[in-house]
């Protein structure tokens, strides 16, 4: 379980579950007040919490995670996409395939597994370029409802080729939204600042 705070609203991701909830006004705020002193959360409350999946036991011991990631603060503009065209292609085809078959709690285990190599020699990858070659294959993918398996596919190229890249899951309110990119600090690396600074990030890998 994954969460945030939107405006005074606590926004929940059940991985398991593949869904997002948000809790009734008094649930929320009770929730809330217990951020900042789990001591004094009331035992109803409390119950109600662990009703619906939110706490599995004590508040201190049983949480919901935040994710500890930084907003982008720069984006990056797209380069040369003709090295990477082929493997974005592939790799963006594999992604969409694993997602129609795994259940989102396995995808993002895999990815919690997902280690970067180190690579030695060679020509480094430039993100710049790797994120042209995915723009520049828009037309074919799409973009709505594609950026999972497009950011999934990013990342796998990324650490491949020894690149630090943190797969980030954001939401918004009114309306709901959700969305993920790929960013390296501060740096976004496959999408473009303006888009993803109306999200604010739930979980972060």
């Amino acid at each position: 379980m994954a969460f945030c705070v939107i405006d005074n609203r606590a926004v929940f991701l059940d991985i398991d579950g593949d869904r997002y909830f948000c809790l009734p006004s008094k649930l929320n705020q009770a929730f809330l007040d217990g951020l900042s002193q789990p001591v004094g959360l009331k035992d109803e409350a409390r119950e109600r919490l662990a009703q619906v999946g939110v706490l599995t036991g004590p508040f201190t011991e049983s949480f919901p995670s935040q994710p500890r990631v930084c907003s982008p603060a720069q984006d990056l503009k797209p380069g040369n996409p003709r090295r990477f065209l082929l493997s974005a292609a592939v790799a963006q085809s594999r992604m969409r395939f694993r997602l129609r078959r795994w259940s989102f709690s396995r995808i993002i285990q895999a990815e919690r597994r997902r280690q970067k190599t180190h690579r030695s020699g060679g020509e480094p990858l430039e993100a710049c370029q790797l994120y042209g070659s995915f723009r520049t294959l828009t037309p074919w993918f799409g973009e709505d409802d594609q950026c999972l398996a497009r950011a999934l596919a990013f990342r796998m190229i990324a650490m491949k080729h020894g690149h630090d890249a943190s797969l980030v899951i954001g939401v918004k309110l009114d309306p709901f939204a959700a969305h993920c990119w790929i960013q390296d600090g501060p740096r976004l690396l496959n999408d473009r600042l303006e888009r993803v600074r109306l999200f604010t990030p739930i979980l972060a890998l």
